[in-house]
């Protein structure tokens, strides 16, 4: 009877053919995969090489391109310095150009002297008698809109006179063939409760700032002033500028507290006190550079001043309320 009954179940020579042909099967499968797998790369491969071919000749033209960019610019750079040279060979040269110079130079040196010594007399005769009667000032026209500057500012400061020390000209020419010169100097001025309640508001009112603005009671400012002469001799462009930043910074010790004390400040960019001056106003860029030559001078000063040198404030113009409360 149990040579005659039928097998349930696959036999043990059946279960390991199944097995094998399932290795087979998953070995096949695998090497299939690695074959498509490295086809894969192969042609992300060939995709990279090729973008960096295109990368490589893309940087070689560029900065071929670019060599030759830099070629031309050395030789319009020669050629200006030859040019240079030669201009500032004919001025030491020449006689004439020479006295211009010094002339140019009396005037810068004799304006300055006079914002600081506050003659209103001799301010009015001088700029009557060399600048222009358009001469342009900032975004101001005429000679009354300077004067009324240099009278604003001594107000401003409660009558406490100012210093200019450390005179350095530069006279050279523009690009129009006319002449131009600039003062560089260091303005120290007081600041005073009467001068940060005027001028800086801002400050005045937080008593942090009021009482570390105080605390010195000189502080050094980089000024510097602009002069641009017609063929007449006369100056026809005058613009005074003070580096009040970088001397309140110095004060303060940061760009935060110099910000809160230019907020609302009662000057502009310009140097024009707000509510004041409704002159004629005309804006003008200005662009320069030539031959120029130098002159060192200590010209003499006078401490006993009443106006004052008026100068174009370089204020922050963004709304910030920047810097701390009052204690």
């Amino acid at each position: 009877m149990a040579s005659g009954s039928r097998s349930l179940g696959p036999s043990c020579h059946e279960t390991h053919s199944s097995g094998e042909d399932d290795d087979d099967q998953d070995l096949a499968r695998n090497t299939k995969r690695q074959a498509a797998a490295k086809v894969s790369n192969y042609k992300r491969q060939q995709r990279y090489r090729k973008k960096q071919r295109q990368f490589v000749i893309c940087l070689e033209s560029t900065v071929k391109r670019l060599r030759m960019d830099v070629d031309k610019l050395l030789i319009v750079r020669r050629k200006a310095q030859e040019v240079q040279r030669e201009a500032c060979s004919g001025v030491c040269t020449s006689p004439a150009s020479a006295t211009m110079m010094t002339a140019f130079a009396k005037t810068m040196c004799e304006c300055m002297q006079l914002f600081e010594s506050g003659a209103l007399a001799q301010q009015v005769k001088f700029l009557e008698s060399e600048m222009c009667e358009d001469v342009q000032c900032g975004d101001l026209v005429g000679r009354k809109s300077i004067l009324d500057q240099w009278t604003q500012f001594a107000l401003s400061f409660d009558g406490i006179p100012s210093v200019l020390q450390h005179y350095a000209l530069t006279i050279g020419f523009s690009e129009q063939a006319s002449t131009i010169g600039q003062v560089d100097t260091v303005l120290l001025l007081c600041l005073t409760d009467v001068s940060l309640a005027k001028i800086f508001p801002n400050a005045y009112a937080n008593q942090y700032l009021r009482v570390k603005l105080l605390q010195r009671p000189v502080v050094p400012f980089r000024t510097s002033a602009f002069f641009q002469f017609d063929e007449q001799g006369k100056v026809c462009r005058y613009d005074p500028t003070i580096d009040f930043v970088s001397g309140l910074y110095a004060v303060l010790g940061n760009y935060a507290d110099v910000a809160s004390t230019l907020q609302s400040a009662a000057i502009t960019a310009a140097g024009q006190f707000l509510g004041e001056m409704a002159n004629n106003r005309l804006s003008t860029d200005f662009c320069s550079t030539s031959a120029s030559a130098e002159f060192e001078t200590d010209c003499h000063r006078s401490t006993s001043l009443v106006d004052k040198l008026s100068v174009a404030f370089i204020l922050s113009s963004g709304k910030t309320d920047l810097g701390r409360n009052p204690a």
